[in-house]
């Protein structure tokens, strides 16, 4: 039997399921680098037609590359190896992070995403200042493990040890009960109309429970990666706060994201000047430290 887009059924599963088994095909091209279109057939047990239909689709998502009999992994989805991209970029996220650490007020409860530009900001934050952080990624714990004037509260759950953060419904259910001054958010990618999108599924959703749960939303990211598209698109520019972002911006980025962000700081990464802010503050921005004292942890 057939279902409404010509597909065939997942096992006994409804047709409404494609959409999970294209993140699934994604995640198998980017773990593998490479693979089949035979092999995808007989692994989620769908026709070849189907198998061709969703790369047809992810490849307009700009997450892999169709070739002949199958597909192979463009990179810019991809969960990078820690390792590699702790060193890719390291001085615009370096930049980024003075300019994040400068948004923070003392006493303020921060909300922090995982990964590396993340760990960068944490880095970065002053020590004697009364904050507390409440973080799933254990790459911005251990950058906070020797800043004994800032407290750090772990969201428990799962871990995924090659992107090394903490994921699972606790860490939803968590974040459903604080509330934070500000959210520090991260991504794989940003699209040239502003979409948000990252590679990890799970982390993904955290994300936005992140933004839920805060009273401000700052985006940091780093020019490489304004101008693609990965897996699981999460925000819009237009649900931030202010975007983050280092110098190496091109004009034609900076000018479009200009249109759709409430504001933007530039941060300069080869020189000591302080970053440029290119619009005003959100006026519902909310005060430093208003919510110390309504987060139960």
């Amino acid at each position: 039997m057939s279902t409404p887009d010509g597909e065939e059924p997942v096992s006994d599963r409804s047709w409404v399921l494609s959409e999970v088994r294209r993140k699934t095909i994604a995640e198998i091209v980017l773990q593998e680098g490479t693979v089949s279109t035979a092999n995808l057939s007989r692994r989620l047990q769908v026709s070849e037609m189907t198998i061709r239909r969703d790369l047809k689709k992810l490849e307009e998502l700009g997450i892999l590359k169709r070739t002949f009999g199958g597909a192979i992994a463009t990179g810019r989805s991809e969960d990078v190896a820690i390792s590699q991209r702790a060193v890719q970029n390291r001085e615009k996220k370096e930049a980024i992070a003075r300019a994040c650490a400068a948004l923070v007020q003392p006493g303020e409860i921060l909300l922090m995403d995982a990964g590396t530009t993340m760990a960068a900001c944490a880095a970065a934050l002053p020590e004697e200042s009364g904050i507390l952080v409440v973080t799933n990624g254990i790459m911005v714990v251990n950058s906070l493990l020797n800043k004994t004037g800032i407290q750090v509260y772990v969201l428990g759950g799962t871990l995924e040890l090659a992107p090394q953060l903490i994921t699972g419904i606790s860490v939803i259910e968590k974040l459903r009960s604080l509330h934070a001054d500000k959210a520090f958010i991260t991504s794989s990618a940003m699209g040239e109309d502003g979409s948000i999108s990252d590679a990890n599924i799970h982390q993904s959703e955290i994300k936005r429970y992140m933004m839920q749960a805060a009273s401000q939303k700052i985006l940091a990211i780093d020019s490489s990666k304004i101008g693609h598209h990965s897996l699981n698109r999460f925000a819009h520019i237009s649900d931030f706060d202010i975007l983050v972002v280092d110098d190496q911006i091109t004009p034609e980025h900076l000018a479009r994201l200009g249109r759709e962000a409430k504001r933007i700081i530039v941060a300069p990464v080869s020189s000591a000047a302080p970053p440029t802010s290119l619009a005003k503050r959100s006026p519902e921005a909310a005060e430093p430290g208003s919510a110390s004292r309504r987060m139960p942890l």
